[in-house]
C-alpha cells in the first residue's frame, strides 16, 4: 500500500527541552555551552573561545535547506527570533547558510554598541575569495531582532532583517552558492555564537 508523504520537521520553538530532530551539529557540540533550560522556550548558544572564522565556531546548530518545488524564482527561507542582549564584547550570534562560499547575517558587539553585520567568505582559502562585510550601525537594535536567510532556486541567497516579523528589510550582497565538496553535507542553515575577541 501507498504510505502518505510525512512532511519533515524544519520548525523548532525550542518549547520541547529536547532539540528537534530536523538538527545537527557542526562540530561535536560542547554541552556546558548549549541550553534549553536556563530560559524555557529558547535555545541558548554561548561562546566557547575565541575564533577567527565562522567556520570554527563550536556549537554551531545546522539544519538541511530544502528547496520548494516550482519556478526557478521559488525560495525557502530560515527565521530566527535572537535576543542578543547578553552578547559580550566582540561576540558575534546570528544565522548563516553554511556552503562555500559561505555567508552570514549576524548581531556583534563592539565599543559596547550592538550592529548588524553581514560577511561571506570561503572555506578554501583566505585569497582565493575576498571576505566582504557590510555593517549596519544605524539599526537600533534592544532585546530582540529578527534574521533571515533566503535561497532561491537558483542557488543564490539574500539575508534579512526585522523588528517586528512583519516588515524585513534585505541586508548585504546576493550570494551565489558553489556546490562543491568542500562541504559535503549539502547547504545547510546554520544558528551559531562565537567570539571574536
Amino acid at each position: 500500500p501507498v504510505q502518505p508523504r510525512k512532511a519533515l520537521p524544519t520548525n523548532d520553538n525550542f518549547r520541547n527541552y529536547r532539540l528537534g530532530m530536523q538538527w545537527e551539529w557542526n562540530h561535536n557540540p560542547n554541552n556546558g555551552a548549549w541550553t534549553l533550560f536556563e530560559r524555557p522556550g529558547w535555545l541558548r548558544l554561548k561562546t566557547t573561545g575565541k575564533v577567527d572564522r565562522l567556520i570554527s565556531a563550536c556549537n554551531m546548530l545546522t539544519q538541511r535547506i530544502f528547496l520548494a518545488h516550482g519556478k526557478e524564482t521559488s525560495l525557502t527561507k530560515g527565521t530566527v527570533c535572537m535576543d542578543a542582549s547578553k552578547l559580550a564584547e566582540g561576540d558575534r550570534a546570528g544565522i548563516c547558510i553554511l556552503q562555500d562560499p559561505y555567508v552570514y547575517l549576524a548581531v556583534e558587539k563592539k565599543n559596547g554598541q550592538l550592529r548588524l553585520v553581514w560577511r561571506q567568505d570561503s572555506l578554501r582559502t583566505h585569497d582565493e575569495f575576498t571576505p566582504s562585510e557590510q555593517v549596519l550601525e544605524t539599526v537600533a537594535i534592544k532585546d530582540t531582532i529578527y534574521l533571515r536567510a533566503s535561497v532561491f532556486k537558483s542557488g543564490k541567497t539574500r539575508f534579512y532583517y526585522s523588528t517586528d516579523n512583519k516588515t524585513y528589510t534585505k541586508i548585504g550582497q546576493e550570494t551565489v552558492l558553489s556546490f562543491n565538496l568542500s562541504v559535503f553535507v549539502g547547504a545547510r542553515y546554520g544558528l551559531f555564537c562565537m567570539a571574536t575577541e
